[in-house]
């Protein structure tokens, strides 16, 4: 009979709980926390950002037309700015909030042309501050390179 030493029992004793509570307490946190945005624009190819404080949260892609839409999946709860360009068409920003558990559909129709539209409620006044701040900051810290 082959002896195991304490630590590695103690080692396969957390591997093993990690095994069998991990994945699961993750998929009930990602339902408790997280929602889900879809971005649907019809017949064009287009580019979508996802953006929070000023900060690139994800982005995606299509080729446009029934069936091709950007999904994003596991986002946390909380206020965003969507964004979806293309090509000879004018800029939509959508101010959105992800509610837990929820999904939220933007079906995008933007107007060709140059410009940008912006729907539903701008930055407050401390997000303009904070995301100037980084600005600053940045802009800072480039100079001194």
């Amino acid at each position: 009979m082959k002896r195991i030493g304490f630590g590695t029992t103690v080692l396969l004793v957390l591997i093993t709980a990690c095994m069998l509570h991990g994945p699961q307490s993750a998929r009930s946190q990602d339902q408790t926390t997280a929602g889900s945005l879809v971005v649907w624009a019809k017949d064009h190819p287009y580019f979508v950002g996802l953006y929070q404080n000023g900060l690139t949260i994800r982005t995606g892609n299509s080729s446009g037309g029934f069936g091709h839409d950007v999904s994003f999946e596991k986002v946390p709860v909380g206020d965003y700015e969507l964004r979806i360009e293309a090509a000879g068409y004018q800029t939509q920003i959508y101010h959105a909030h992800v509610a837990m558990g929820q999904q939220t559909i933007f079906d995008s129709i933007s107007p060709k042309g140059e410009g940008t539209q912006i729907w539903g409620k701008g930055p407050t006044l401390s997000e303009l501050i904070e995301r100037l701040a980084k600005l600053e900051a940045t802009q800072c810290n480039c100079s001194k390179k």
